[in-house]
Formats: C-alpha cells, structure tokens, sequence
C-alpha cells in the first residue's frame, strides 16, 4: 500500500492506494472507494486535475462532556447497481478490507469492503434490491 499527503486548492487530502490486478483500494481521508482500473494502449504521461467550482458546507459543533461510544459506520453504495449478494449478517465480526456485500453495476461485480474493523451493527438493504450511489448498505460499530 502506498501513502500520499496531497494539497488540491488549499484543501489537504491523506491518500491510500493498494492495487491488485485491475482493482484499485483508494482511500481518501479514511473513506474507502474500489476503483476498476481499465487498460489501455496508451501511457499516460501528464495527469491534471481540473478545478471544480466550490462547494459550501456548513457544519455545527455540538460540545458534550458525556462519554461517547464508538462511532458508527455507514457503508455506502459507491454507484448505482443491483445488490447481487450480501456476505454478513448482524453480529458479524468484520476487518478491514473484508468483503461485505457484492453489487453489479454495468455488468461487472463490484466488491463492497469494509473501511475499518468492526461488528455488523444493521443490514440496510436485501439481495435482488436495486440501489442509488451513497444509499446506505450496512452499518458497522
């Protein structure tokens, strides 16, 4: 696994990238994403990034004193797809980089994996169940 610290536009991102065969795990500031890789004829040489126009976010801080338990963990749907399979079930013991769900988007079967060790806390979603990009999969504590 390689680790990059990059700066886009004043903005600080710290990278992961493992890659096996055409797949690639990349995480971005602790948010796992499955990248197919596609080949091609041509080398790539020179790579930019093209600025997008930005984005407010407004955000609340809510101070506490009160102990917190550990945070939860939704798992996302990555693209738009049919969910072809589910591996876990509540109560589930999962580690990082376990497959937890398999979802066919244009054909292909994309492994869903988890981003950190943890219990299945809740399944959000059934096999045969078509889902959205960022609609909830799992939930893992």
């Amino acid at each position: 696994m390689k680790k990059y610290s990059l700066s886009i536009e004043d903005k600080h991102f710290d990278v992961e990238v493992n890659v096996e065969q055409d797949i690639a795990e990349v995480t971005v500031n602790g948010k796992l994403f499955n990248v197919k890789i596609e080949k091609s004829d041509e080398v790539v040489t020179k790579t930019s990034v093209v600025p997008k126009p930005a984005k407010t976010y407004q955000t609340n801080v809510i101070e506490s004193s009160a102990p917190t338990k550990p945070k939860a963990n939704i798992i996302k749907s990555p693209l738009p797809g049919s969910i072809v399979n589910i591996l876990v079930s509540v109560g589930t013991k999962v580690k990082r980089g376990d497959v937890l769900v398999v979802l066919e988007a244009m054909k292909m079967e994309n492994n869903i994996m988890a981003d950190k060790d943890g219990v299945v806390k809740a399944v959000l979603t059934q096999a045969g169940k078509t889902v959205m990009m960022d609609d909830p999969l799992l939930e893992i504590e």
